[in-house]
Order: C-alpha cells, then structure tokens, then sequence
C-alpha cells in the first residue's frame, strides 16, 4: 500500500483542524501533526478531531524540531496522545523513552540533517533492537549515491520502514520509497508550510506517480 501522511506544523490548534479537514479532502492516508511547532497544543482536539489517522510528532531542537523545553515534559505531551488514543507516535531514537503504547503505533526515528552515513545498515539495526512498530530513517541525501542507499535500505528491511533523502538530491526517495515498499511518504498540504527540506507537496507526489516513468 503506497500510503501518504500529509505532514502538518501545528501553529494553533484551529489551524491544526483546518489542516486535518484539507488532509482527509485530499485523499491523504495519513496525518502527521507536528505539536513541537506550538506552546500548549490541545492533545484531545487534535487527536480526536475527525477520521483521518494521525501520528503525534513533538520534534526536539537537538533532532531538527523546533521543541526546546524539558525532555520529561515533552515525552509526556507523546504518552498523553496515546492515553488519548492516537493512531501514532513518533519518538527519536536518541531520546531515552518508556512509552506505553496502548494500541499506538511506535514510530522510532532517526534524523541526519548532514549527511547519509555510511553505516545506515548498523543504524536500522540499532533501532530495530528498541522494537519500534516502524523505523524512520531520513538523512540527507548528497548525491544519487545515498539515494539508492536509502531505497536498498527499504528494501532489504525485514519491518516496517520509512526511508527518505532529505534535500534536493534525494526527493526521489520520497516518490520510489512507498514503491519499493516503504510505509509511507511524507509531503505537505499544496497551500501549507513544508516541514523538511526536498519535501513535495500531495499534487506534486500525486503528479509524479501518475507519469509512471518513476515506478
């Protein structure tokens, strides 16, 4: 299934469900609400407003977000969303977390703003052993080399992965990685900020797969 998870910065919480309501119009499969772009989110509104899915991410600074309070307190903001019963969480793998997941779905992310390391393979090994129900890896990609390095990852991964190359050299990733197996892929409302560099938005993704000279 080549889900699409509409990546959302929460500036308010009207703004979030304004943004949910264009997601699901859409056709997204999936909402990802970014809470670490906002003071004081109301989890309840935002988790149980409408019927799209949505992962609940509250990105630190020290992994690319923008949260910069204190760690037990946004590892609660996570553990509330899935007493609240949210579809998913998205926790970094740096972060020293116990999360009961209830039902939700544990996303264990890394991120490298930098570069594609060399050892990715160590990297999807190292996350697997935390027993995440999906691993996130997204890197930046410098050339068409980390790029078929992130879709081999995809598909060699023996669970469920998400695998992009951020930047411009890698926007492939995000259109080939669902087709080569990968969970889902990210991209942005048409009218709406981006959340991560080489993002596209849902037309521009939607556009891509229907010219099939990618797939």
């Amino acid at each position: 299934m080549m889900r699409i998870a509409v990546s959302i910065p929460v500036k308010s919480n009207e703004y979030a469900l304004a943004c949910l309501d264009k997601a699901e119009r859409a056709g997204a499969d999936i909402a990802e609400l970014r809470i670490d772009f906002m003071t004081n989110p109301d989890l309840e509104r935002l988790v149980k407003y409408g019927r799209i899915p949505r992962i609940i991410t509250n990105r630190p600074t020290w992994e690319g977000g923008n949260y910069s309070g204190e760690e037990e307190i946004r590892l609660e903001a996570l553990q509330r969303a899935i007493n609240l019963g949210v579809d998913y969480v998205d926790v970094e793998f740096k972060a020293d977390h116990r999360l009961y997941r209830r039902g939700a779905k544990l996303i264990v992310s890394y991120h490298n703003f930098d570069e594609t390391p060399e050892n990715l393979e160590e990297i999807y090994d190292q996350i697997c052993a935390r027993e995440p129900d999906i691993v996130k890896i997204a890197t930046k990609a410098q050339n068409s080399y980390d790029t078929l390095r992130i879709l081999d990852l995809i598909k060699n991964a023996d669970r469920p992965i998400i695998g992009i190359g951020m930047g411009e050299e890698g926007v492939s990733t995000r259109i080939l990685g669902p087709v080569h197996g990968a969970y889902l892929t990210f991209v942005s409302l048409d009218d709406e900020p981006k959340t991560a560099p080489g993002q596209l938005t849902i037309s521009e993704l939607r556009e891509a797969w229907k010219k099939g000279d990618v797939l």
